[in-house]
């Protein structure tokens, strides 16, 4: 499980350690605030994870669980839709207000924002952690960081840092 755990927060991360090292400190700054608003949204998700988790662990029916989880994942898509919609027009207002020093961001920041339906993922991920299928758990972990590690590094190589923006949000619907 720590293994796992070491994994993630490698490859969550791999993104910010590849800017600074291939585009400079500049180019990480403007990353790390395209990426304030969108991050803090994901960390929202990442509560109702745990709901969902709570939810799948009292079901015994594994069945019924696990014919609920594309009704579950489109539902928590359609919301992030709509907070991905609202989101777009409200950093174009407020980065320049809360950032001006880094009108770069209001762009790059919007288009990380079209990865929040992503965040619907993590409905699959926590039956499979209630039900604890560490097997599946450990194989989608591994499979994830390297298609992760792969679209970051070939993105941030051949376009710099639109093509980590772009690599992290194709990595998110991947996983």
């Amino acid at each position: 499980r720590s293994i796992q755990r070491i994994i993630g927060i490698i490859s969550n991360r791999i993104d910010v350690v590849l800017v600074f090292q291939q585009l400079g400190a500049a180019s990480l700054a403007i990353y790390a605030v395209a990426n304030m608003f969108p991050d803090q949204i994901k960390n929202g998700g990442k509560n109702i994870s745990s709901l969902v988790l709570r939810k799948y662990a009292l079901n015994d029916n594994y069945k019924r669980g696990q014919d609920s989880i594309l009704k579950r994942s489109l539902q928590v898509a359609g919301i992030f839709s709509v907070i991905t919609l609202i989101s777009i027009p409200a950093i174009s207002f407020l980065y320049p207000i809360i950032f001006p020093g880094y009108p770069e961001a209001v762009f790059l920041s919007q288009l990380v924002t079209l990865s929040f339906p992503a965040i619907a993922a993590f409905v699959p991920n926590s039956f499979l952690r209630a039900k604890m299928d560490e097997r599946s758990l450990y194989q989608l972990q591994i499979i994830s960081a390297a298609i992760n590690t792969s679209l970051l590094l070939t993105g941030t190589l051949l376009f710099g840092i639109m093509g980590t923006v772009v690599g992290r949000i194709i990595s998110r619907y991947i996983y």
